[in-house]
């Protein structure tokens, strides 16, 4: 199970990467909003934490339609290790470093 920041960060950061792959930060002033949708939205499977009788949907290959939240929790960190949501924090920078790079003269 990958911790919580882990899949928070790797939405913030696949939503950038698609942002910037489909051209649409260059359409929308203002993607923060979107950006941390998407961070929200790879937690979603997480809601049984918090409501138990959603445990159900967090298992399985469902759960990998928010964000691959799923492979993240069982074969990407299945030990909830520190060290692979820095790599995820790590893979968030980038894209955003990235992003920042590709928009900084844009007005």
């Amino acid at each position: 199970m990958s911790q919580g920041i882990g899949h928070f960060v790797f939405g913030v950061g696949a939503t950038t990467g698609v942002l910037m792959a489909t051209g649409l930060d260059k359409k929308i002033k203002n993607t923060e909003p979107i950006r941390i949708a998407g961070g929200i939205f790879a937690m979603i499977p997480d809601a049984g934490k918090l409501i138990p009788s959603l445990d159900f949907f967090h298992d399985g290959w469902p759960a990998d339609i928010f964000w691959l939240h799923n492979f993240l929790d069982n074969t990407f960190d299945p030990k909830d290790t520190a060290l692979n949501s820095f790599w995820l924090i790590v893979f968030m920078l980038v894209t955003l470093i990235i992003f920042w790079l590709k928009n900084k003269g844009r007005t």
